[in-house]
């Protein structure tokens, strides 16, 4: 089947966290990451959809990731992508961390937040000289990465299109969304508008994916659409306001209630999009949940004495 557009790309500027230096005005804006193929550093929902869709648009790509049988799939049958918005397979260079050689001048990490300190120790010796590391990964790990491999060559993104890693060689792309991407100190950089053309690779390659059978989709009216995501919006905001106002007093700087408020805070602050949509994902996990409780409770048994009628 024909492949979808990727997720689309917005270049923005990224919120103040450290004092970054840009590239040198003399490198060129559109093609010093060319010089080698871009190495993403994790193969999961992010890092493997990304990487897809690059290789799909005729961007030289290196895949890294921990699980074997996953490097194995992608570099030999392919990496399936698969789900509501494209369905393809793409074979792509790969390797694991131990099989890994040559420095790169674009690493697009993608692992998960809690593994970033580790990944940026075993990908600096990959990285060249005035290379780049962009985090494409949830959460802000940026002050991390630049804490091993210096400010001036890290850059900030926020992704926000949904993913899952299904299997070895098998992702779930399960919607649109953006990336925004951006240096850390303010105003736009020539490497960060590099970056943004490397990155609109992913719709500029791509096929309209194949419609399907009259009746099972119909695309939604704009109008609604946009009345559903704000009435989301309002949604979400009503309940962090509620959630603030039942917080605890004279809680200890370590509070876990106070904890899980302060990070609401943080992500309606730095991103009300990837809030709207981790809230979204909270009340499925939610609903599931009670779901699941319903199922688990045992069936009531018949009092004593009495006879269980049993339909044929």
């Amino acid at each position: 089947m024909a492949a979808g557009p990727g997720p689309r790309l917005q270049v923005a500027q990224a919120k103040h966290i450290l004092n970054a230096h840009t590239n040198t005005p003399q490198q060129s804006p559109s093609h010093w990451y060319a010089r080698a193929p871009i190495l993403v550093w994790g193969g999961g929902a992010i890092g493997g959809t990304v990487a897809a869709f690059l290789a799909r648009g005729g961007v030289p790509v290196m895949l890294v990731d921990i699980v074997a049988e996953h490097v194995e799939a992608s570099r030999t049958t392919g990496l399936q992508i698969e789900g509501p918005v494209a369905q393809f397979q793409q074979v792509l260079g790969a390797a694991t961390p131990a099989e890994l050689t040559g420095q790169f001048d674009c690493i697009l990490l993608a692992v998960k937040a809690q593994h970033t300190a580790a990944a940026a120790e075993q990908l600096a010796p990959h990285l060249s000289a005035n290379g780049v590391v962009v985090s494409l990964q949830n959460g802000l790990n940026e002050r991390q990465i630049a804490d091993r491999i210096g400010a001036q060559r890290t850059v900030g993104a926020c992704v926000n299109f949904a993913g899952d890693y299904l299997e070895p060689g098998r992702i779930s792309f399960g919607n649109r969304g953006a990336i925004k991407i951006g240096e850390m100190s303010l105003g736009l950089s020539p490497r960060v508008q590099s970056l943004a053309e490397l990155l609109q690779a992913m719709q500029q390659h791509q096929a309209v994916a194949a419609p399907r059978p009259s009746g099972e989709w119909r695309q939604e009216n704009p109008r609604i659409q946009q009345f559903r995501q704000q009435l989301g919006r309002i949604s979400v905001q009503k309940k962090i306001s509620q959630a603030i106002a039942q917080a605890p007093q004279n809680a200890g700087p370590i509070n876990s209630h106070m904890l899980v408020l302060r990070s609401l805070g943080i992500m309606r602050e730095v991103s009300p999009d990837y809030l709207n949509r981790f809230m979204a994902h909270v009340d499925t996990l939610l609903c599931l949940d009670q779901a699941g409780q319903v199922q688990a409770k045992p069936k009531a048994k018949p009092a004593t004495g009495t006879t269980p009628s049993f339909k044929g």
